[in-house]
């Protein structure tokens, strides 16, 4: 990546307990290439890009994927087409449980926060009975 874009850097923040939790697919790397594409291509000089889980206090997961790129333009704001299907996705896969939330950064870029719920637990599978004959 640096070859294409070397002014960008980027990091991943997670504590190893947290990097084999469970992710809607391409929900990340949209985030991600978002942050790219409407952060860091605009601004001028260095980037970075930084993605963070952490746990929630339900024992669900939050993930952010900040920038510290150009920040929201007056007219898009968070509402483009990718975001608006990674929304629409997450309300399929877990109804109300999740979120997808954009956030100005203080110091300029934007967070988005992904909340997922706690993993559904399995349900078990009752014995079966023995039929005698």
């Amino acid at each position: 990546m640096a070859a294409h874009m070397p002014r960008l850097a980027f990091s991943i923040e997670a504590a190893p307990e947290l990097l084999g939790s469970p992710c809607p697919p391409l929900m990340l790397i949209s985030l991600a290439e978002n942050a790219v594409e409407h952060g860091v291509a605009p601004k001028v000089g260095p980037a970075c890009v930084c993605v963070q889980p952490r746990p929630t206090a339900s024992d669900g997961l939050e993930i952010t994927v900040s920038d510290n790129g150009a920040g929201f333009s007056a007219s898009a704001a968070g509402s483009g087409l990718g975001l608006a299907n990674i929304r629409e996705r997450l309300r399929q896969i877990f109804g109300e449980q999740a979120a997808l939330t954009l956030k100005p950064r203080p110091e300029g870029g934007v967070t988005a926060i992904l909340t997922l719920p706690p993993p559904a637990k399995p349900h078990p599978i009752p014995p079966r009975r023995r039929q005698l004959h």
